[in-house]
């Protein structure tokens, strides 16, 4: 696998975990599958990290996103979609600088 093809890879699966441990409830199943991914592979803490920040960084602006009427506000799915949408891209050019 090419380098560009393992960033890809790993990026997905940082935002996967990111994006699951910030749910309300994480089984004890899903930390161990996690605590495991982190042992993996010494880069799986290092970018964990990085895009933990970059998530909690995200994430409070996309919850205050205007509204342009009270019944139509933006649901959590959407909200959480848009967050790892920006996470996802902003991950990307971050590891690809």
């Amino acid at each position: 696998m090419n380098e560009i093809s393992q960033n890809s890879c790993l990026i997905e699966q940082v935002a996967r975990w990111v994006v699951r441990l910030s749910a309300d409830e994480v089984s004890a199943e899903q930390r161990k599958e996690f605590e495991s991914w982190l042992a993996e592979d010494l880069r799986h803490q290092k970018v964990f990290e990085q895009a933990k920040n970059l998530w909690q960084f995200l994430l409070p602006p996309v919850k205050t996103l205007p509204v342009s009427h009270p019944r139509r506000r933006m649901n959590n799915q959407a909200r959480t979609l848009l967050a790892i949408l920006l996470f996802l891209t902003a991950t990307y050019f971050f590891l690809n600088t």
